[in-house]
């Protein structure tokens, strides 16, 4: 008996509560409010609410770090007219990170973006728990909110 519960325990962890695809989920970042994610996403919704950018940069580290490695490009750029940006990378993101910030964060909301750039998923797949195709599903899920919160952007993924 007590090895059908450790087994239980251990597939239940593997797969998510009860078979859900984990990066499917909504999830801020485990629901921690005092987290330096919670704190980015704070500031940044300063920005959407004063208007958010017309180029928009949505991902993990790979983008948040355009802010500082890629900071001459992104001024030179992106940073007035058509062309101003905001990035909204978040260092480790995952999928289901990125739809809890789309959806219930707002990110995308009161704007007009002309264009998002998506870069997601890499962290999915650091861990044995996730299989390629659910990482897949996560993104186009993303892709599906990112088309239903800014009808006329393009995509770039």
């Amino acid at each position: 008996m007590k090895k059908v519960l450790v087994l239980t325990a251990a597939a239940t962890v593997a797969l998510g509560s009860f078979g859900e695809i984990r990066a499917l989920r909504h999830d801020p970042w485990g629901g921690q409010k005092n987290s330096w994610q919670m704190k980015r996403h704070a500031e940044k919704m300063g920005v959407v609410t004063n208007g958010g950018a017309k180029v928009v940069f949505v991902g993990d580290s790979i983008t948040h770090f355009w802010e500082t490695y890629g900071s001459q490009q992104l001024e030179k750029y992106f940073s007035a007219g058509e062309m101003k940006m905001l990035n909204l990378g978040y260092g480790g993101d995952r999928t289901e990170h990125l739809l809890w910030r789309l959806n219930e964060g707002g990110e995308l909301d009161g704007y007009t973006a002309k264009t998002v750039v998506l870069m997601i998923g890499t962290n999915n797949n650091s861990s044995d728990w996730t299989d390629p195709a659910n990482v897949a599903k996560g993104v186009e899920k993303i892709v599906e909110l990112i088309r239903a919160k800014q009808p006329s952007a393009k995509i770039i993924l």
